[in-house]
């Protein structure tokens, strides 16, 4: 019998929800016992350097593994091609990734922080031979990951953000006094590593197809052939991020620390979702181009856009209205002070202009590769991260750490508009007016409501008892009218996003609904 699959989305959409939120109470344990500092500079640094590489990686693996992996299965000689991927890329990984770090650890690290001084960058370089095993762990996570979806297993893979979480926060806990930040380094090792045991038991009962000895020479050369330019795309994000982030390290103690805790706030929409909505479009995208529904497809294309557009908007003015109360609430505690949560608001505001450009960006990346297409990405990629690195000089002398997150959203929103061009001249043209037309109503309504906002915000607080209780329950009291404000200027206005967003959410439901009954 099949599995039930509403209940499996579900279950995926707590799951990923419930993940989250822990992934901030991590941030809200090193924000409490760690602060913004040197030493958490370094430690942000010295994991980005392997994050750099895995991110590529894994949604390489995404993208190009998964198809050839189902196709293989469906043809029943899946093991062949599974365990030699695994053995070969762990292989691989080691000598292109691992020893090359283990080897040059302080090369590194003055190539990515050019601004840290001698001790600094020597603390970084320690903490990053520790952390480039986790590549290993985190390759590994990421085939078994793609193995589990493929087989129809969504729910292990949505709980392995439980054991990383929670490892690092007991670690941290435990440890900080005697290993001071080296407690946190070892827990993100840790927390990888348990990471990638907690699907192993599952990976292990997987059925698979076919003799080990059989060939699957032709799936390895395929996924070799494809991989390069996606994985050099895929780094994009993260390219920024470590660009940002070199940049950081020649402003003051700190700055490295403000932007890693402000794009963690942004991560969260993005995170929720444009990843949800993409992992609900991106089949049927696959499916109109395979059937030569081209009309279907841009109509799904553009309806997905405005959705998004329409539940982000309000998002973007409400992080640059409650950007330091939101801060307050989440990180100020104990070395995380009044100074740190003002120096972390104006990133968060810059980054978060970025949110519809980032969205549109992934969704015309996702058009691209379900088109068979990965060159236009990676092309439009080097554009976008060009354009970072040339906004992060002109930015960082006037804005400081601020500067490289405004660089940052708008190299977003190059990305985002060149890939959306490009597509439509790929596929015959997409509506764009309508599209733009909505997106100003939808703009208007999150002015209305961010002024709504800001006005009620600042008469409530004087009037609320001190603690951070009554202030976070302020805070929650005024998002909720902020939401209740925006739908209501968004039905005044017409809004075109807010009617496709609830005939999308019921189409979601429905085919959940549909594979149900089909599968019992």
């Amino acid at each position: 019998m099949k599995k039930n699959i509403t209940r499996s989305a579900i279950i995926v959409i707590v799951l990923t929800m419930a993940s989250k939120v822990l992934g901030f109470g991590r941030e809200m344990v090193v924000a409490a016992l760690f602060g913004a500092t040197a030493l958490t500079d370094a430690y942000n640094m010295a994991v980005t350097i392997p994050t750099l590489l895995y991110t590529g990686v894994g949604s390489a693996i995404n993208n190009v593994f998964i198809p050839i992996y189902d196709r293989f299965r469906k043809q029943k000689r899946d093991k062949s091609l599974v365990i030699r991927f695994i053995l070969i890329g762990l292989a691989v990984t080691a000598l292109l990734f691992v020893l090359p770090i283990e080897l040059f650890p302080k090369q590194l690290v003055k190539l990515f922080a050019v601004g840290f001084d001698d001790a600094t960058a020597s603390i970084t370089a320690g903490m990053v031979k520790i952390l480039c095993v986790m590549i290993l762990f985190r390759f590994l996570s990421s085939v078994i990951r793609a193995v589990l979806h493929v087989n129809r297993n969504f729910a292990v893979p949505g709980m392995d953000g439980f054991p990383y979480n929670i490892v690092i926060i007991a670690i941290s806990f435990a440890l900080h006094q005697k290993l001071g930040i080296y407690a946190l380094v070892w827990g993100t090792l840790f927390g990888v590593v348990a990471q990638s045991l907690f699907k192993l038991p599952w990976f292990l009962k997987t059925k698979m197809y076919g003799d080990l000895k059989a060939s699957s020479a032709d799936g390895l050369k395929e996924i070799l052939r494809m991989l390069p330019p996606v994985i050099i795309g895929s780094m994009a994000s993260q390219i920024k991020s470590v660009t940002d982030k070199m940049f950081a390290s020649t402003l003051a103690e700190g700055s490295i620390s403000y932007l890693n805790y402000s794009s963690r706030l942004v991560g969260l929409p993005q995170g929720l979702l444009i990843t949800s909505i993409i992992t609900v479009v991106y089949p049927s995208l696959v499916d109109y181009i395979n059937n030569r529904e081209y009309d279907k497809f841009r109509d799904t294309f553009t309806k997905a856009v405005n959705s998004m557009q329409f539940l982000l908007m309000p998002m973007v003015v409400g992080f640059v209205v409650l950007a330091l109360p939101i801060i307050q609430i989440v990180f100020q505690r104990g070395h995380f002070d009044m100074t740190a949560a003002i120096q972390t608001a104006a990133p968060l505001q810059f980054y978060s202009v970025g949110l519809i450009g980032t969205m549109l960006s992934t969704f015309s990346i996702k058009a691209f590769y379900a088109m068979g297409d990965v060159k236009t990405p990676l092309l439009s990629s080097f554009a976008s991260i060009s354009m970072n690195v040339v906004l992060n000089f002109l930015f960082i002398g006037s804005l400081k750490h601020g500067g490289l997150a405004l660089a940052t959203s708008l190299s977003h929103w190059l990305g985002g508009v060149l890939l959306l061009w490009l597509l439509a001249r790929k596929i015959g043209g997409i509506k764009v007016r309508p599209m733009l037309a909505d997106a100003g109503k939808s703009l208007v309504a999150s002015l209305l409501m961010g002024i709504v906002v800001y006005f009620v915000y600042d008469m409530l607080m004087p009037l609320m008892p001190s603690g951070r209780l009554w202030a976070a329950v302020t805070l929650a009291a005024v998002i909720g009218l902020g939401a209740a404000v925006y739908f209501l200027c968004a039905a005044l206005l017409k809004a075109q996003g807010a009617a496709e967003t609830k005939i999308l959410i019921k189409r979601v439901w429905q085919r959940f609904s549909h594979a149900e009954q089909g599968g019992k």
